[in-house]
């Protein structure tokens, strides 16, 4: 019984560090989605209603770990540079009465489940619903 108890451990304990190589980079690139998602909406003076969706996927697109899939001319699979994220995974509305911005993205990210030859998407959502700083 001793001894089945340490495999479960052991076991346990390998699940626990596969899942955290697995997904914690993920969640570690979301962080820095996060704070890129924003600085974007405190420059919503600098940057006006009618351009913030273009700001912030610039400014996402730039980031280091950045690549999606996309097909070439030939119709295989490539990589690319940038979050390639579609256009309603960005919302902004901007209320000139109440000088409220509600800005929110959505996007997933493909995760390789090795070696299960398998891939699981992640979903994260980032909102924010409120006066952006120094508008008046």
């Amino acid at each position: 019984m001793r001894t089945l108890l340490g495999y479960v451990l052991a076991l346990a304990v390998v699940a626990g560090i596969w899942a955290g190589v697995t997904f914690v980079p993920f969640y570690f690139d979301h962080f820095e989605v996060k704070d890129v998602f924003n600085s974007t909406f405190n420059q919503f003076r600098e940057t006006g209603p009618e351009h913030i969706k273009e700001r912030l996927i610039d400014n996402l697109d730039n980031l280091p770990w950045a690549k999606h899939e996309e097909l070439d001319q030939f119709g295989e699979t490539q990589m690319v540079k940038g979050m390639g994220l579609p256009e309603e995974a960005i919302t902004i509305d901007f209320n000139e009465q109440t000088k409220v911005l509600d800005m929110r993205l959505e996007y997933s990210r493909k995760v390789s489940l090795r070696p299960f030859n398998k891939v699981h998407i992640l979903k994260f959502v980032l909102q924010r619903k409120e006066k952006p700083p120094n508008v008046f």
